[in-house]
């Protein structure tokens, strides 16, 4: 059964319209993985996200406090092109003193706007909620008062889900920054932070925990579709591989001039 079913594929791989499918097939998902879309800012009213934000302050390589809090952002308002944003989130701080840990728990709440256009806050910031979604290896992008560099891709599961992200990059003196945008919709996926002043350190992430946006079916195909140029495109090597092979045993031993 196993012979049989081995005869088979290859003789499947020689049929023309098979091949020319597979060559669709690597063409349309290298269009779709290669070029940018550009869609609208993700932002609306009643439109919601949440952050988990992690902070450790380390002394000599040990931690000496936390600060641990979940964010959520809710879009209250939407006129023209401002966005009001209203924040809350209950914390959780946790200090070392003398081998004794405290803990200190409070709620936290604060108000901001954002334009959509220019993603600019009213503190003059580049807010780092989301970046544009039509960008491309080597692009900067400004987040915060940084300027960012696109350095690469990585994947990330988010809410069970696989998300191809952009990663960007940024270096001051004492801090390094990683951030994670999901390529198709430049929505924020995480953060990673690290700052060194002499003997302390402070480390930082900050992830998308969820929300209410509309994913749309391009966020949860690209990632897959590396898998499938490369598969497709073995199928065809494979099959004039064969061809050539075929070729070769069809050609007499021996010719006579």
């Amino acid at each position: 059964m196993e012979h049989y079913s081995a005869k088979i594929f290859p003789s499947f791989l020689k049929r023309k319209h098979v091949r020319s499918v597979l060559t669709i097939v690597v063409l349309v998902s290298l269009v779709t993985y290669l070029f940018p879309l550009d869609s609208e800012p993700p932002l609306a009213t009643g439109t919601w996200w949440t952050y988990h934000f992690d902070e450790k302050f380390l002394y000599g390589g040990n931690i000496s406090g936390m600060y641990i809090v979940d964010w959520k952002y809710s879009v209250t308002q939407f006129i023209q092109d401002t966005a009001y944003i209203e924040v809350n989130g209950t914390s959780e701080f946790q200090r070392r003193a003398d081998d004794t840990w405290t803990e200190t728990y409070s709620k936290e709440n604060w108000q901001g706007l954002v334009k959509a256009e220019t993603r600019i806050t009213a503190d003059n910031f580049f807010c780092s909620w989301w970046i544009p979604s039509n960008l491309k290896l080597g692009d900067m992008v400004p987040i915060w008062d940084l300027r960012c560099r696109i350095t690469g891709l990585a994947w990330r599961i988010v809410g069970g889900s696989l998300l191809e992200c952009w990663v960007l990059e940024s270096n001051t003196p004492s801090t390094a920054y990683v951030f994670y945008y999901e390529r198709t919709t430049g929505y924020f996926i995480y953060l990673k932070m690290r700052s060194l002043y002499d003997s302390s350190e402070i480390l930082i992430e900050r992830s998308l925990v969820n929300s209410n946006f509309t994913w749309p079916a391009l966020t949860f195909i690209r990632p897959f579709l590396i898998p499938t140029i490369v598969g497709a495109a073995a199928l065809i090597l494979l099959s004039f591989v064969k061809r050539a092979r075929k070729s070769d045993e069809m050609l007499p031993e021996e010719i006579i001039f």
